[in-house]
């Protein structure tokens, strides 16, 4: 059985590397999702996600909430 398993896109259904230990799959996803934009690791086992992380989109702010954003200087 493979209680342990990575997935890289957040609704896939198939993982993409699966084991038994989950140093091998943290290790899995050190190396080969460091590029990517999702990462996932399920403890199968126990039904819970043991980690779960996702690149930040840039965003671009806008003049008004960039304004608002900045420190006040007026006392």
């Amino acid at each position: 059985m493979t209680r342990y398993q990575v997935f890289t896109e957040k609704h896939q259904s198939k993982p993409v590397f699966s084991a038994p230990w989950y140093w091998v799959v943290s290790m899995y996803s050190t190396f080969f999702c460091l590029d990517g934009k999702y990462c996932r690791i399920n403890d199968k086992k126990l039904g819970k996600t043991m980690l779960e992380w996702a690149r930040a989109e840039q965003v671009k702010l806008t003049e008004e909430i960039g304004a608002s954003l900045a420190p006040d200087t007026e006392k």
